[in-house]
């Protein structure tokens, strides 16, 4: 019997978590509209990890952060000035730096990793 190919193409959709419905949706944490457009002109802006180019190597920013998160200053959420392209790798060490020390950089080390 053969396979529907429309069956076949479809993707299984991720189970959602408890945690994941106490978040809530994108929009309602303040990613809507404004900030995706925030996000592509930051990417537009620095299409390379600003972290792996000080660094010598040439990686594709796929993150736009804001170099003042926004829980420190709202104010600052859509403002070109205040956003860095960053790779995932290099988003995901900067925010667990912040989440821990309080600092939105690399952490002080003997060299970038």
């Amino acid at each position: 019997m053969p396979t529907n190919p429309t069956n076949a193409r479809r993707r299984r959709r991720p189970a959602y978590t408890e945690h994941d419905r106490r978040r809530g949706s994108a929009a309602s944490r303040g990613y809507g509209h404004a900030h995706r457009r925030w996000r592509e002109q930051v990417l537009a802006l620095h299409p390379l990890c600003v972290v792996c180019k000080a660094g010598g190597r040439v990686e594709v920013a796929t993150v736009a952060d804001h170099i003042t998160p926004i829980v420190v200053d709202a104010a600052l959420a859509l403002d070109l000035d205040n956003g860095r392209g960053l790779c995932e790798r290099h988003h995901a060490i900067i925010t667990d730096n912040f989440k821990r020390n309080g600092i939105n950089e690399m952490p002080a080390q003997g060299g970038l990793p």
